[in-house]
């Protein structure tokens, strides 16, 4: 329970000598008898070897949509593109920003 008063069942495991949790969903937004089964597939992908939490942190951890678009111009597009060809890339990414700004979704 968070001070707020929110409510979260978690799956808690031990792995490499450490304790380990895993959300799994907001009380009310699921019930318990589907968090008891949630719980139940990732302590299962506990047993196989797996680490849910670490996968957790990974995907969190991979690069943005616009870390990727800045490597694709740095390493590509300055490299083998006109000038004019950049141009449209960049503007096409600033306009996409743009939107993402004020909300507009394609």
């Amino acid at each position: 329970m968070k001070p707020s008063g929110a409510k979260t069942c978690q799956a808690q495991y031990r792995k490499g000598g450490h304790t380990r949790r895993v959300s799994i969903g907001r009380h009310g937004k699921i019930t318990v008898d589907e968090a008891r089964k949630l719980a139940k597939e990732i302590m299962d992908d506990v047993a196989k070897g797996e680490n849910p939490a670490e996968e957790i942190t990974q995907h969190r951890r991979a690069p943005t949509v616009a870390v990727l678009c800045e490597r694709f111009f740095d390493n590509h597009a300055k490299e083998r593109c006109k000038p004019s060809t950049q141009g449209e890339y960049r503007r096409a990414d600033d306009a996409d920003d743009a939107d993402d700004q004020i909300g507009c979704s394609r």
